[in-house]
């Protein structure tokens, strides 16, 4: 089983059920058919929805763990946890001063709606969750001008008002991007945890898609059709508090490429004992 298939179980080995992907994944009795059931869905039960999918604010880890399949950073940690890169080419070391980084970041990144990724991207991202104070905003601290525009009080469409405009009280000064596929990064004071918190999966720091997020700034990842990331699934449907459906994405941009296609969520389980039994009864 590839990387990406491990990240889509994991994340959904949340709550007290996670020994059910020990059972579906594992190989024992000896049955190696390969004829395959036609529809390569795995269903899999969560015991309560999703506080947030929004990177910006997202604090509990089990919604974290669902939304790292969504959504990429410019780094991220290895099966090893080792940072390596992701939507940036190479790791940036800090220059002579300890203050400056430059970000090359990949050409041939989409978001899953079709919308190329470039370095506007990373700058509204980070802009929007320094400005939206969520669980990690600290992430991004270190930032020249984070002092500002953490103390920034506009929200939902005031502040996409103010970041459309790159309003100075919502615009982190050392965050600049002289091309679409530069990123510079300017630090108030040397910070060597900079880089670990920005690999820090599914929190401040990852990316969205402004196009997307405007369209209902505070809600955006609850509709499939804006719950818009770069990573290797997209949301096709949602019914809250009681289902949600995933799918590999088209021609990912990644590799290794997705090997579990679909996933459906049931989040109408009161508890791990329901799970089990649903689970044991084909459900």
């Amino acid at each position: 089983m590839t990387p990406v298939s491990l990240r889509i179980l994991k994340a959904l080995a949340v709550g007290g059920v996670a020994s059910l992907v020990l059972v579906a994944c594992g190989g024992g009795g000896g049955n190696n058919s390969t004829s395959l059931a036609s529809n390569q869905t795995l269903s899999f039960p969560i015991l309560s929805d999703f506080g947030t999918l929004d990177p910006a604010i997202a604090d509990a880890e089990t919604d974290t763990e669902i939304s790292q399949n969504m959504f990429d950073g410019l780094v991220k940690f290895d099966e090893n946890l080792n940072i390596v890169p992701d939507l940036a080419t190479a790791v940036p070391s800090p220059d002579s001063t300890g203050l400056n980084y430059t970000f090359t970041l990949r050409h041939d990144v989409k978001f899953s709606n079709g919308d190329l990724f470039t370095s506007k991207d990373v700058l509204y991202s980070w802009n929007r969750a320094a400005a939206m104070q969520g669980a990690y905003a600290t992430n991004l601290s270190a930032i020249d001008g984070y002092s500002t525009v953490s103390s920034n009080t506009a929200s939902g469409a005031a502040l996409e008002a103010l970041l459309e405009k790159n309003d100075p009280s919502v615009t982190l000064k050392g965050l600049t991007a002289p091309d679409p596929y530069t990123v510079k990064v300017k630090l108030a004071t040397p910070a060597g945890w900079m880089m670990t918190a920005l690999a820090l999966g599914g929190t401040t720091g990852w990316i969205v898609d402004q196009n997307a997020v405007k369209q209902d700034f505070d809600n955006w990842w609850t509709n499939p059709a804006t719950a818009i990331g770069t990573g290797p699934y997209k949301m096709t449907a949602r019914v809250p508090k009681q289902s949600v459906d995933f799918a590999a994405v088209d021609n990912w941009w990644g590799s290794p490429k997705p090997t579990v296609t679909k996933v459906h969520l049931d989040v109408s389980v009161n508890d791990a004992s329901t799970a089990i039994t649903k689970y044991e009864q084909d459900g």
